[in-house]
């Protein structure tokens, strides 16, 4: 696969990446220069979607509502997060949404039945309209293994919520400016995410945040 993409790169007129972690991992690996493009955004389509009414999925008054938003795959490594939320679940009332589709979905459920998540864990598939839900939590989680500029982050930024994700390979240390705006993570470490959140409402640090 690596032969294939050189050798193609080498013949391409421009080649375009979406964040600048990734054009300085492209162009050192394959010695090349690439052309970064920021992923567009419709913010004002974003703002008028969060504002569609919905069923209300979080029902404890006084829980930490967590949401996160991706395919149910290897790379999003969701059950690094479902691992956070079985340290959270004896120290701190909390709630976690998960919003996609994929092929590990079984996995996760195998998972939170084991764990005796349910109470705590909902998977509530694809949605159209995910910004709707991301509206009602307090945290957006991202704890993916490798990214190239995940546009959820930026999409949950923009609604005002407080980001925690993995600083994994490329766009989040980009998007979060090395931690200023929103907690970085080392990937699978999720006794880290899990002191985060249980820490949520009383660190000053993350409210100034």
């Amino acid at each position: 696969k690596q032969f294939i993409f050189s050798y193609f790169f080498k013949r391409a007129k421009k080649i375009i990446v979406n964040s600048l972690d990734f054009k300085k991992e492209m162009d050192k690996k394959y010695n090349i220069n690439t052309t970064c493009i920021l992923n567009p955004f419709k913010f004002s389509n974003i703002i008028k979607m969060s504002e569609k009414k919905t069923k209300k999925i979080f029902f404890e008054k006084d829980s930490v509502k967590l949401i996160s938003v991706g395919r149910l795959t290897y790379q999003k490594d969701f059950i690094t997060l479902l691992k956070a939320i079985n340290v959270i679940k004896n120290k701190k009332l909390v709630e976690l949404i998960i919003i996609g589709k994929g092929y590990e979905k079984e996995k996760l459920e195998n998972f939170i039945y084991n764990q005796k998540l349910e109470k705590f864990v909902k998977l509530i598939g694809y949605q159209s309209n995910p910004f709707k839900y991301i509206k009602q939590s307090d945290i957006f989680i991202l704890t993916s293994l490798f990214e190239g500029s995940p546009n959820v982050l930026v999409e949950a930024m923009k609604l005002k919520k407080y980001v925690i994700s993995t600083n994994c390979p490329t766009g989040p240390r980009e998007i979060l400016q090395n931690g200023k705006y929103g907690s970085l993570v080392p990937v699978g470490d999720y006794k880290k995410i899990a002191n985060i959140v249980v820490n949520f409402k009383l660190s000053n640090e993350i409210r100034n945040k």
